[in-house]
């Protein structure tokens, strides 16, 4: 005699839907016991405000009482104001990451994942810090994604060390004006809008006059001074949206923006002069410094290396003339300059 099948409603069978129903549970447990870990790690070497966020309300579910010391805040005045008030600025996310703009709809789509962001933030006294956002899912028992479970922490030192090195790696340390790496990466950029718009824009470039002269003269110490009064002499008579820059030892580049070569010209002059009116003093030692100068307007089409090489060529015949004197690029003259 053939045994009967089971019913789906038999004991057996419902015993096994609850055995699967427990270990999936489990798994949502261990997934969570792990997500706290974490986070609980993190929170203990940095210091930071642990937070449940509920996508449903956009609020936090908890907050700790440490983002008061964080933010000015309490918990209860975030969840009245809503923290996105406070922050001013996103940095972009990695690659990886979703944009700053995205975040709060990718979020309510459960779709985040692990999720960093920084977010430059105006604290309750007005002052600005920038803190770091580091979350996991907070996952109901179904395992949907129904909000994050992160921390916040204070990297306001960090973000101005980072500020710090950056213009370390773009300015001449000596100086203050930009580098040459940093020079050329504007100047490119001021070409390309240039050529955009068909504005004009022309280049200078100039080099100190009998500069090692100065040097065996007087010593290196005398050599820095001249090269930062130098400097501030020539900010002095440029406009505030000129590019000047150090490309060599006591080479010099500026890039002028909407300017032909007849303006190339009297920004040229008013270069020349303020150098020349300087006079450097090192302990009992002084000196006067006199700059050649080499002008070019950019050509349709033309790189910057080709506009830089002509611009360098004629600093070359202001050399050649006795010094002291800007001669302009003829190669392709746009106007008359007598």
């Amino acid at each position: 005699m053939k045994r009967s099948k089971q019913s789906p409603d038999s004991p057996a069978q419902e015993l096994a839907g609850l055995r699967r129903e427990v270990e999936r549970l489990k798994g949502v447990e261990s997934r969570l016991k792990e997500s706290e870990e974490r986070l609980r790690f993190i929170t203990e070497t940095t210091g930071g405000a642990l937070y449940r966020l509920c996508y449903a309300t956009m609020t936090y579910d908890y907050l700790s009482p440490v983002v008061e010391r964080l933010t000015g805040y309490t918990p209860e005045e975030i969840n009245r104001i809503g923290f996105s008030s406070l922050v001013r600025t996103i940095t972009k996310p990695a690659s990886d990451e979703v944009p700053a703009e995205e975040i709060r709809n990718v979020r309510l789509a459960g779709r985040t994942g692990e999720y960093r962001a920084d977010y430059q933030i105006e604290t309750k006294s007005g002052q600005l810090c920038w803190l770091a956002d580091h979350s996991l899912p907070w996952l109901d028992t179904d395992g949907r994604e129904i909000g994050s479970v992160g921390v916040l922490t204070d990297i306001t030192e960090r973000k101005r060390l980072e500020e710090s090195l950056r213009i370390m790696a773009t300015i001449d340390q000596l100086t203050g004006l930009l580098n040459r790496r940093r020079f050329m990466e504007l100047a490119e950029r001021e070409l390309g809008r240039s050529r955009r718009y068909g504005s004009p824009l022309s280049l200078i470039i100039f080099d100190i006059d009998h500069f090692k002269a100065v040097n065996d003269a007087h010593g290196h110490a005398m050599g820095d001074r001249v090269l930062e009064r130098l400097a501030g002499a020539c900010l002095g008579v440029l406009r505030e949206n000129d590019l000047l820059g150090r490309i060599g030892g006591e080479e010099f580049s500026v890039c002028l923006l909407e300017c032909d070569l007849r303006k190339a010209r009297t920004a040229g002059e008013r270069l020349r002069k303020a150098v020349a009116a300087v006079e450097v003093q090192e302990g009992e030692a002084r000196a006067s410094i006199t700059i050649s100068l080499g002008a070019a307007q950019l050509q349709q089409d033309e790189r910057l290396s080709e506009l830089m090489h002509r611009a360098d060529r004629a600093m070359y015949e202001a050399k050649r003339a006795g010094r002291n004197c800007l001669v302009l690029d003829q190669t392709h003259p746009q106007l008359p300059l007598a």
